[in-house]
């Protein structure tokens, strides 16, 4: 059985910290690793925001996204709405807020779809919510640029996955998985 034997924090920031773990495997054997803890750990959200009508080839369905300057990756890159759950906000409040904020729509229906694990080394978890049946409300967010929305046909969605014009691990994940279980019933 795994047995963290001793945490130190090498740096931190508003957001984030950066923890060394020393851990023993009860195997005989011990090994250091680095770990980021967030400050939001486990109350990620990432939306996808779905319009979609009757016919069954998805030719009428359509994905908001937003695109956006991503820092880590130091260019601009299509995304899923997505944000983080304050405290006393449920689910629904918060895919609301962001959906307000991002794409300026309010959602009607929406359904939680799965909660998926940050690499291991990270922690925190996000949870993927289709939101569908919108109205028009939008809303000043925290935004420090203009966002781009962008209504995408669906199909062309996944031919921008493989053309790598959608390179966001999360929303590839959510749009993959909206792929397997919605679609394929």
């Amino acid at each position: 059985m795994e047995r963290i034997l001793w945490v130190q924090t090498l740096a931190e920031t508003k957001k984030f910290r950066i923890e060394w773990v020393d851990i023993d495997f009860g195997n005989g054997k011990t090994h250091q690793f680095e770990r980021v803890q967030f400050q939001w750990s486990g109350r990620w959200v990432l939306i996808i925001p779905l319009e979609r009508w009757l016919q069954e080839d998805r030719s009428d369905t359509f994905v908001y996204m937003i695109e956006h300057f991503m820092v880590g990756i130091e260019r601009h890159g299509l995304v899923l709405p997505w944000g983080h759950r304050e405290d006393g906000m449920t689910l629904e409040q918060t895919v609301n807020q962001e959906l307000q904020e991002e794409i300026w729509l309010f959602a009607k229906n929406i359904t939680l779809l799965i909660e998926i694990t940050s690499p291991g080394y990270m922690s925190g978890t996000t949870t993927f919510c289709l939101a569908e049946w919108f109205l028009s409300s939008p809303v000043q967010g925290d935004e420090y640029e203009d966002i781009i929305v962008r209504k995408i046909p669906y199909l062309e969605v996944l031919r921008m996955i493989t053309d790598w014009m959608i390179t966001d691990v999360r929303t590839i994940a959510a749009l993959l998985y909206i792929q397997t279980s919605l679609f394929t019933i």
